[in-house]
C-alpha cells in the first residue's frame, strides 16, 4: 500500500505535537528534513502533514479516508500537492535527475490553486543525483509564503550540507518493537505466529519496507529463510529458482526495483549470519535459524563474510550505473559463497 492511502499513523507523537504547536503560533518552518531509518514511516507522515495543511485545519491531523481531500490526495488529484519520485518505469531508474528537481522547484514558485498551502514532497533525498541536489537549493533560498517543502532522507549521510542547514530537521527514530508488531498486524492481518515472528526480525523496528514486500510478493520471506537452508546445505544452485521466480518478475512501482529487493534480503541475511557468528542474536526469525546459520558459517566462514558483502555492493552498483543484465548480477553475488566457501 501506497504511503498516500494510509489513514494510520504511529510512532509519530512528538514531532506532531511540535508541528502543530508551530503552525499555531505561526512559525511553520518552509522546509522540513524527515530523517531516519527507510520503513519507519517517514512518508506516510509526510502525506499527513500535507493533507493537514491543505485541509487548513492543522489539529484535524488524522483525517478519515472518506473525506473528499483525502481521497483526491490519495489519487494524485489535488493541484497544490506534488510529488517527486524515482520513476522505477521510466528510462532514468538510477536516480532523481536534475529536470524533475527544476519541475518542483517551477511547482513551488505558482501561486495556490485554491489559496491555501503549496506542497511538495521529495521520497527521497538519497535518489538524487549532484546536480538535482542544487538545483533543489534554489527552492529554498527566497521561499514563497505557504508553501512547503517535505525532504525524505533514509540514513544519515547522502545529502548536502547546505541542503541539510536550511531545513528543519525532524528525527523519525525505529518504532519499539510492540509497536512494530501493532503495525504488522494492523496492515498484514490475519498473521500466522510464525510469520509475525519472521516479519517482526526482518522489519528491525522499520516495518514499513516489510509490509511492502509482504503485500507485494506475499512468501517471499519464507522463500528465503528456505534459501539460507538450503545454503546451509550447500545447495548453492537453489539461488537460481529464488532469483528467477522471485527477483526478475515485475516489481510493484513502489516496493523498489529487484536490486533494492536483493540489497535488503542480502544485508539482513548477512546480519543473521554476523549475529549468529557473534553470538549476540538475540531472538531466532524462524524456529532452526541459529542451527542452520552455524552450519552455512562452517560452508562460509565469518571472516569471508565482509568480502561478500563489499563485492555484493559493489556489483549492484555497478549494474545500476552500466545497466548490467539483472540476473547475471544476482547469480554472480550469490557465488560469492561458492568462491568463498571452505570447500573451494
Amino acid at each position: 500500500m501506497h504511503p498516500r492511502f494510509t489513514p494510520f499513523l504511529s510512532g509519530f507523537e512528538e514531532q506532531t505535537t511540535l508541528l502543530k504547536s508551530a503552525f499555531k503560533q505561526q512559525r511553520f518552518p518552509h522546509a522540513l528534513l524527515l530523517t531516519g531509518p527507510k520503513g519507519v514511516g517517514k512518508a506516510t507522515f509526510s502525506y499527513h502533514i500535507a493533507r493537514a495543511l491543505l485541509s487548513g485545519d492543522f489539529e484535524a491531523f488524522d483525517l478519515s479516508p472518506k473525506t473528499p481531500l483525502f481521497q483526491r490526495v490519495a489519487a494524485e488529484a489535488h493541484g497544490d500537492l506534488f510529488v517527486l519520485e524515482r520513476d522505477l518505469q521510466g528510462q532514468n531508474k538510477r536516480d532523481i535527475s536534475v529536470q524533475d528537481v527544476r519541475q518542483t522547484v517551477s511547482f513551488l514558485q505558482k501561486t495556490a490553486f485554491e489559496g491555501g498551502w503549496r506542497i511538495a514532497i521529495v521520497d527521497s533525498v538519497n535518489e538524487l543525483n549532484k546536480n538535482a541536489a542544487n538545483a533543489l537549493l534554489k527552492s529554498l533560498e527566497e521561499p514563497p509564503e505557504k508553501t512547503l517543502l517535505i525532504l525524505i532522507h533514509h540514513g544519515s549521510g547522502g545529502i548536502l550540507p547546505t541542503l541539510r542547514s536550511r531545513c528543519q530537521r525532524l528525527e523519525c527514530s525505529s518504532h519499539t518493537e510492540s509497536s512494530t508488531q501493532e503495525i504488522l498486524e494492523r496492515f498484514l492481518s490475519p498473521l500466522s505466529p510464525v510469520d509475525l515472528k519472521l516479519l517482526k526480525c526482518f522489519a528491525n523496528g522499520a516495518p514499513g519496507t516489510a509490509i511492502r514486500l509482504k503485500i507485494a510478493h506475499g512468501d517471499l520471506f519464507q522463500a528465503y529463510v528456505e534459501l539460507l537452508k538450503n545454503l546451509s546445505q550447500q545447495r548453492f544452485s537453489s539461488a537460481f529458482h529464488f532469483v528467477e521466480k522471485y527477483l526478475l518478475k515485475k516489481m510493484d512501482d513502489k516496493v523498489d526495483d529487484p536490486f533494492d529487493v536483493f540489497r535488503l534480503l542480502f544485508d539482513w541475511g548477512l546480519s543473521r549470519l554476523v549475529s549468529v557468528a557473534t553470538n549476540s542474536l538475540q531472538e531466532e526469525a524462524y524456529q532452526g535459524e541459529i542451527e542452520h546459520l552455524t552450519k552455512l558459517l562452517e560452508i562460509v566462514p565469518l571472516a569471508k563474510l565482509p568480502g561478500i558483502w563489499a563485492k555484493g555492493h559493489k556489483l549492484l552498483r555497478d549494474a545500476r550505473i552500466y545497466n548490467f543484465d539483472t540476473k547475471h548480477t544476482f547469480i554472480c553475488i550469490f557465488s560469492e559463497f561458492t568462491a568463498n566457501s571452505k570447500a573451494v
